[in-house]
């Protein structure tokens, strides 16, 4: 499939924490919104970091159709869901704790298979068949077209654990 050539970046400024928080409660009920306008639902793929705690600015927001969202997540660690490091936990405890979300639609990684000996493969292959199982329609492209992704920025620019010059990133 052909794509035109990336369009420019669009750099938003917010003179305080709790403006930011306001904007992107607008900007996710938007995305939402034409989500389900088109195909009745809406997938959204969210990291850990800062990232949780400035979705809660939908917490009791008009319009949020909660029963409508399906969130996948960028980057979990291989902890239990209920760890204080888990990605899951901290969007658990900052926002979906205190939403009418079902838990059904909040798609997490198998935590049993964590300690088994093939486990983190193991892990990864069941995430990826729950997306298939998700986002592979007779028409579907080849990978996950989520309506929204995301995502923080670490100081040393890493993104999704994705950390800037790791040998990781080379792999094919």
């Amino acid at each position: 499939m052909p794509f035109g050539p990336p369009s420019n970046p669009i750099l938003y400024s917010f003179p305080s924490p709790t403006d930011l928080i306001h904007a992107l409660a607008e900007f996710v009920i938007k995305a939402q919104n034409d989500a389900v306008e088109k195909k009745g639902k809406f997938t959204l793929a969210l990291s850990g970091g800062s990232l949780p705690q400035q979705l809660n600015g939908l917490i009791g927001k008009p319009g949020v159709k909660w029963e409508t969202w399906h969130v996948y997540y960028a980057d979990e660690r291989a902890v239990p869901l209920d760890h204080e490091d888990s990605n899951h936990n901290l969007c658990t405890t900052e926002l979906f704790s205190k939403v009418p979300i079902d838990p059904s639609n909040i798609h997490t990684i198998n935590p049993l298979l964590i300690d088994q000996p093939d486990g983190l493969d193991d892990l990864a292959d069941t995430y990826e068949q729950e997306l298939i199982r998700e986002f592979a329609m007779k028409d579907s492209a080849r990978y996950p077209v989520f309506d929204l992704i995301l995502l923080g920025m670490g100081p040393d620019g890493h993104t999704a654990s994705l950390f800037p010059g790791h040998s990781l990133l080379s792999e094919e």
